[in-house]
């Protein structure tokens, strides 16, 4: 059986309605047990005769077809390149359809359960881009639920639209068998690959890397997104990585498991995310923010180790089930024994021991790890790199991390998100 590692259950978020533009994506309406979104923003291309855009992200390559092995990246593809509307086929989501006339697509970067995402280039101007396509058809779901989580997943992209450390979406075309969302295109691959050909992350990189992740995570609590699948798949390199031992940016991409806030105290009860990145509370149905850092802790685990914290070995077993790996996360000791962290620093080992408290109340939040001398110190390492990333005023002026139940400022803030909103469907059990 293909290994469960990295295998990742969906979760249908619900896409924003504030944010108006003159791109409109509508979703049909969905079954009483699947509440879609009523609009979904996208923004528009820019002019085709506009220069390319600094560089930006393409998701994360992974293999056609599913391997019988204990590798943690295999996924089943998606065949077939996006194309313009023909006669007859119907504008579900109400997005674009004259994509050849637009964009032309190249080799495949990457595939997916239900979908794939390729090489594009506008046709005018030769801008690159990456376009990731989602099938309308997935697995046992009806197509108007399918149709409500891809528009769901555009409206948390858009969302997050205006933060450095998430990829920018430039438009969105259909035709009758998938979505086609267009991004910035990023040349580095992600952090998954740059280690496999790199190696593990130095502690001063590891630290650069912490720190961009925490403001992503607290920028995506902050508008009201549990962001649910922090992982090295899920974070891309601009450029082609630097070598070993030198600090990069990153940015963010793939929505597809994030779910919506309506505030903080809000528990959620959908299992979503990449099963060995998942919290405990995770397989306990019964989560919220703090899920996120737990997942942070693991990937950090992973960039400076290539192992994970809870088997001796480091690897999951190829045949692990999902209660087995359930098992291990809730309660296997976690190995700080291994040879490989007798150089990690002090502050390192605190920051990645406190995001990986089983207890919600003693993991680390948004807020404290921003503080924590560890990224502390990463800073100005980041700020040379010319980054933008957290450059901006807080739009909470007494707190800087949104996700604190009790302060004031955060409460001020969640009063102002409407319920409806940000309502969290309950749906079937996975």
């Amino acid at each position: 059986m293909p290994s469960l590692l990295w295998s990742r259950t969906y979760r249908t978020p619900r896409a924003d309605t504030k944010d108006a533009s003159s791109l409109a994506v509508r979703a049909p309406r969905a079954p009483r047990d699947c509440a879609s979104p009523r609009h979904v923003a996208v923004a528009n291309a820019p002019p085709h005769g506009a220069p390319a855009a600094a560089a930006a992200a393409s998701p994360a390559a992974a293999p056609s077809t599913p391997r019988q092995d204990s590798s943690p990246w295999a996924k089943p593809a998606m065949t077939g390149a996006p194309r313009s509307m023909g006669e007859g086929d119907a504008a579900e989501m109400g997005c674009r359809g004259d994509f050849d006339d637009v964009y032309e697509t190249g080799t495949e970067l990457g595939a997916g359960a239900f979908g794939q995402v390729r090489v594009g280039r506008a046709i005018e101007s030769g801008q690159g881009v990456a376009i990731k396509s989602m099938v309308k058809v997935r697995g046992k779901l009806t197509r108007e639920k399918t149709l409500a989580k891809i528009a769901r997943e555009l409206g948390f992209m858009q969302r997050m639209q205006g933060q450095p450390c998430v990829v920018r979406m430039l438009n969105c075309f259909e035709d009758a068998d998938a979505v086609h969302m267009v991004t910035e295109l990023c040349t580095g691959g992600d952090l998954r690959k740059y280690v496999e050909t790199n190696g593990t992350l130095d502690e001063d990189t590891l630290a650069v890397i912490a720190l961009q992740t925490v403001r992503f995570v607290r920028a995506c609590h902050k508008n009201g997104i549990v962001y649910g699948d922090v992982k090295p798949a899920n974070l891309v390199l601009p450029t082609p990585g630097p070598p070993a031992g030198k600090p990069f940016l990153v940015k963010a991409i793939d929505f597809g498991t994030s779910q919506p806030l309506d505030n903080p105290h809000k528990r959620l009860r959908r299992r979503a995310g990449t099963f060995s990145f998942m919290a405990p509370e995770v397989f306990e149905r019964n989560y919220s923010v703090a899920a996120d850092m737990w997942s942070l802790g693991v990937m950090l685990y992973w960039l400076y180790s290539n192992r994970f914290p809870f088997w001796d070995n480091g690897n999951v077993p190829a045949t692990a089930s999902v209660e087995s790996i359930a098992e291990a996360i809730r309660s296997y000791p976690i190995n700080f024994d291994a040879d490989v962290f007798d150089g990690l620093g002090e502050d390192a080992a605190d920051f990645l021991s406190r995001c990986l408290q089983r207890r919600e109340d003693d993991r680390l939040t948004t807020r404290a790890a921003l503080e924590h001398p560890w990224l502390q110190r990463a800073v100005g390492a980041l700020n040379e790199l010319g980054s933008e990333l957290g450059g901006s005023e807080e739009t909470l002026s007494e707190c800087i991390a949104g996700d604190d139940p009790n302060c004031t400022a955060c409460l001020a803030y969640w009063d102002t998100v409407a319920d409806e909103d940000l309502e969290v469907p309950e749906e079937e059990a996975n």
